[in-house]
């Protein structure tokens, strides 16, 4: 599992249901930056952290602690409901609903 610090400031942006353009905004850093640091192809530095941190409401210590976030499943389908149009997402949300509800009625 890549647990990076890239890894972790993408979880902690999926989960605020921020876009790369928000974050890199509200951060005042490129968006260029915060997409190689994501994917790993560039590091950040101590400032910069502080600024990812400080905008995604965290501390810096959640961003360099080495713990896995919810990675692997959870942030596959983050992802791909990331591009989904808003109507798409209503129906996704449907579905599930009804797959856990169907679950829990046959435990």
């Amino acid at each position: 599992m890549n647990n990076s610090i890239g890894t972790r400031i993408r979880y902690y942006r999926m989960k605020r249901r921020m876009t790369q353009e928000q974050l890199a905004e509200a951060a005042d850093l490129s968006v260029s930056l915060i997409s190689k640091v994501e994917t790993n192809s560039n590091t950040i530095g101590k400032n910069g952290a502080i600024k990812v941190a400080k905008a995604l409401n965290i501390s810096v210590g959640d961003l360099l602690e080495d713990r896995a976030p919810a990675e692997g499943t959870i942030n596959s389908i983050l992802c791909r409901l990331e591009e989904c149009e808003r109507p798409v997402l209503y129906v996704v949300e449907d579905v599930v609903k009804a797959i856990i509800t169907s679950i829990n009625t046959h435990l």
